[in-house]
Parts: structure tokens; C-alpha cells; sequence
């Protein structure tokens, strides 16, 4: 008798699931169910899918700031390679005036490497030091990191991606 109750249990979740199916099947056959899920576009997506081949590198810009506001240098890459130098500095700049594709794909490849679209914690503020930045900019998309001054040489990851822009630019 218990057998006969558990067979026809079964039968009816068998049937409920063989309707339920039939309702969602159409769905997912149509993809009206996956296109509602919007996915967003960050700006790690976005570098993921250059770098892949997939976009565009053209809209990509990457600037570093090397502390500007204390003399540093603020160094520009713009979507068309065209370099921007800003220094407190008179001396003329020996920097290049165009980063070829090949070279920005170099460097788009260090930052997906360095992920750097994620600021890392850093420690509280200190009145004598400053920052060093690296700011993404793609399709409006926008990313900065920063690292104190002082922390630099113990992160690495703002230094690897200034010596590669010093390097494309042939900035002396």
C-alpha cells in the first residue's frame, strides 16, 4: 500500500515538473528570461574584453600623476596616443608625442596584470606625503588608483605602470 503511495507521489511531481518545464522551456528557448539580465559594463569588464579583441582600445585613455601639486608630473594618453605632459617644470619636456597602438596594448595588458581598477586600502593620511595615481577612462567609464607616496616601493603596482607609460612615452 505504502509502495503504491509513493508511486503515484512521484507520478504527480513527475507531471508537475514535465508542466512546469513546458512553461519555462519557451523562455529560455527564446532568451526572453536571459535578456532581462542586464549585465553592467565596468571598466574592468571593458579592459577584459580590449584586451581580448573584442572592443575597441581607441576610446581607452590612461593618465599617471606623479604628484603634480608638489612638482611631480602629470602624464596623459589620450584615446589617440597623442601624449600630454603637464610639469612644473621649464625645461622642455624630452617625451614622445604619440604612443603607438602596439604600445598601448603593452600597457593595457599591465593594467588587467595589476588589476588596476582596484584601489587597494591604504593607510591613514600623512600631511608630508603624496599621492601617485593612475586614472582609466574608457567610453566614460572611469577608474583611479592611488598609493601614498611612501607606500610605493612596498605595492609595486603604481611603479610597474609608471615605468611602462616613462617607457612608451621615452619621457627622460
Amino acid at each position: 500500500m505504502k509502495s503504491i503511495a509513493y508511486l503515484s507521489l512521484l507520478l504527480s511531481i513527475t507531471y508537475l515538473l514535465l508542466n512546469i518545464n513546458s512553461h519555462i522551456a519557451p523562455i529560455l528557448k527564446n532568451d526572453t528570461f536571459i535578456n532581462r539580465i542586464e549585465i553592467k559594463d565596468t571598466i574592468a569588464l571593458s579592459l577584459l574584453k580590449v584586451q581580448a579583441l573584442e572592443k575597441s582600445i581607441q576610446p581607452l585613455k590612461v593618465a599617471i600623476d606623479t604628484c603634480s601639486h608638489w612638482g611631480g608630473e602629470l602624464i596623459s594618453i589620450g584615446s589617440d596616443g597623442l601624449v600630454t605632459l603637464k610639469t612644473a617644470s621649464s625645461l622642455p619636456p624630452l617625451i614622445k608625442n604619440f604612443v603607438s597602438r602596439h604600445d598601448r596594448y603593452r600597457l593595457l595588458d599591465l593594467l588587467v596584470t595589476q588589476k588596476a581598477w582596484q584601489h587597494e586600502k591604504q593607510p591613514p593620511q600623512k600631511v608630508d606625503h603624496c599621492k601617485y595615481k593612475v586614472m582609466i577612462e574608457y567610453k566614460g567609464l572611469k577608474s583611479e588608483i592611488w598609493e601614498w607616496n611612501a607606500e610605493l616601493a612596498d605595492n609595486q603596482r603604481i611603479i610597474k605602470i609608471n615605468q611602462m607609460i616613462l617607457e612608451i612615452t621615452g619621457k627622460r
